[in-house]
């Protein structure tokens, strides 16, 4: 199992880059990101946390493409642990 993560203040930035819109604010989209987390993650029924067993990766630093390689690389000796 993998949980990925990253900062609210990355993932309001990366949204705002992908949105493409001149109009969106930094400040609004990051302050919703916040409120959308501790919603999530302190609901009653699955709440949003990660697994006891899960990897956890913070990708708040690291490219798509990092992102792949490491994940891969979990899974590569996740196999290689099973034979």
């Amino acid at each position: 199992k993998i949980f990925l993560k990253a900062s609210a203040e990355v993932r309001a930035q990366r949204r705002l880059e992908q949105s493409g819109s001149k109009s969106e604010n930094y400040q609004a989209i990051l302050e919703g990101l916040k409120g959308r987390d501790r919603e999530d993650e302190s609901r009653e029924h699955s709440p949003l946390v990660a697994a006891k067993d899960a990897v956890v990766l913070d990708n708040s630093s690291v490219s798509f493409d990092e992102q792949v390689s490491q994940i891969d690389l979990l899974i590569t000796k996740a196999l290689a642990s099973k034979q």
